[in-house]
């Protein structure tokens, strides 16, 4: 019996199978990550992160430039908390500082701040 290079189980193509798993195992974590954003930004403080990316999601649908009646950006930090970013309130609608100052607030107060405290 004459093995052809495709037969042969100690060639290189035996290795593509397991190469295509990892590299779709890859692609799938990247997808996974793009589809929740800002959360290993979130999960880096020291709160229930699951919690606080539901709050966020029900806040502002994860999108920092949210804007809805004097609140700003991810978690709707409203304008009352300026004195937090040296009174510039665009500072809120910056992914960073405004989970900082989330945070900042939910380890003075909870989740009282928020109207999707629930989420």
């Amino acid at each position: 019996m004459v093995l052809r290079r495709a037969d042969r189980k100690d060639g290189p193509l035996i290795w593509r199978p397991l190469l295509l798993a990892i590299l779709a195992a890859a692609v799938w974590t990247a997808s996974v990550r793009a589809q929740r954003p800002y959360e290993d930004l979130i999960c880096s403080y020291p709160w229930d992160c699951a919690k606080a990316y539901r709050v966020m999601l029900c806040e502002s649908r994860g999108d920092p430039t949210a804007y809805n009646a004097g609140n700003y950006g991810l978690f709707q930090l409203n304008a009352i908390h300026r004195a937090r970013v040296g009174g510039d309130l665009s500072l809120f609608y910056d992914p960073e500082t405004n989970v900082r100052v989330a945070y900042d607030l939910w380890s003075a107060q909870g989740w009282a701040p928020w109207g999707c405290r629930g989420a």
